[in-house]
């Protein structure tokens, strides 16, 4: 992709749900770490629905700019 405000915006959705990707597995692997199982249970929760939703975004998104031709690609 050419380097423009639509690429940052795409690796920036891209990197915040790899971030949270990752803070979800960490959740799953140690879900206690001091908590309550109440509150892990919650956290995981939590972080499952927020993946979820920036998963969600970054498809719909995705497929929009295919639509939309917002994408630019470098020959």
């Amino acid at each position: 992709m050419e380097a423009d405000n639509q690429k940052l915006i795409f690796e920036n959705n891209q990197s915040d749900l790899e971030m949270a990707t990752e803070h979800l597995n960490e959740l799953v692997d140690n879900p206690v770490n001091g908590r309550t199982i109440e509150e892990a249970k919650r956290l995981i929760i939590d972080k499952t629905q927020y993946v979820k939703t920036r998963w969600e975004t970054l498809l719909r998104d995705t497929a929009q700019g295919l639509q939309e031709n917002r994408w630019k690609f470098q020959d």
